[in-house]
């Protein structure tokens, strides 16, 4: 019986060469965390990973698929190991892409517990993408860290 092929882009990946595909995604992702690691990321660095971030996940319309995307996790872990300097202008950005990148900016703000603090809830721009969760369907309460 034929085993379906991973895809990546657009093109198929035979179950053989998958192993190989993860390990290099692993070398690039440690590339990439290396880079990150050195730079201090300005607003127009942020504006593009978000884009790279949305451009990749376009098609994901629920928190947990969200959650397993590897540029995502990759980001998060930057955020969490960062000064909190760093963290504070993430949250910033974050916050203010919310209603460009609803599902992301819930993802980033739960997992950097920012649900906690009572005053994200009044932010136009928080609200604004949790109501756009909310008419799209997507359901984020049950992951809500709160």
């Amino acid at each position: 019986m034929h085993k379906p092929a991973f895809i990546f882009g657009n093109k198929e990946i035979p179950p053989e060469q998958q192993d190989n595909l993860t390990e290099i995604r692993k070398i690039n992702s440690e590339i990439v965390f290396e880079l990150l690691w050195k730079k201090n990321l300005t607003t127009e660095d942020w504006t593009a990973f978000f884009e790279m971030l949305n451009k990749e996940t376009s098609h994901i319309n629920s928190v947990a698929e969200f959650y397993e995307n590897w540029t995502y996790l990759l980001l998060l872990n930057f955020i969490n190991l960062s000064p909190e300097k760093s963290r504070d202008i993430f949250l910033h950005e974050i916050i203010l892409k919310a209603p460009l990148y609803p599902l992301m900016a819930f993802c980033f703000l739960n997992d950097l517990n920012a649900f906690r603090i009572s005053w994200i809830w009044s932010i136009p721009s928080v609200t604004d993408a949790i109501n756009i969760l909310t008419r799209k369907n997507i359901e984020f309460r049950s992951y809500l860290n709160i």
